[in-house]
């Protein structure tokens, strides 16, 4: 958005000799309607592509049973995350403890179910 707001600044002040504030205050709001229409029709041909990586990702019942390393601590009542390995790729997961653990940084995590509803990764401590 700001990008296009700039071009279309300089143009108009270019073109039309605008020199006093009010009138480039008053000029503003058009700038800032037609800048989102010209950002949205930029951006969206990236809307495909990120809609097949999600798809991709999103595949949360083949990551029960993986085993992470956690990254922020988890403990009762507050959201961590744990960092799993799928397809080779890094995956930061928003995590809750099983139960009354505490889990700290660097700890190994077993994923056991994905809640669905709060859109986290139910995780218990691994030990090998």
């Amino acid at each position: 958005v700001i990008l296009p707001m700039w071009a279309i600044s300089v143009l108009v002040t270019y073109y039309l000799g605008v020199s006093w504030f009010l009138i480039s205050l008053a000029l503003l709001i058009p700038n800032i309607i037609v800048s989102f229409f010209i950002a949205k029709f930029v951006t969206m041909p990236f809307v495909k592509i990120f809609g097949k990586l999600d798809k991709e990702v999103n595949t949360n019942a083949s990551l029960a049973g993986k085993v992470g390393k956690v990254r922020l601590p988890v403990s009762p009542g507050k959201i961590g995350q744990a960092e799993v390995m799928h397809n080779a790729t890094p995956i930061l997961l928003n995590i809750i403890a099983a139960g009354e653990t505490n889990i700290g940084v660097g700890h190994k995590v077993l994923v056991i179910h994905y809640d669905q509803e709060d859109k986290t990764y139910l995780v218990e401590p691994y030990d090998e």
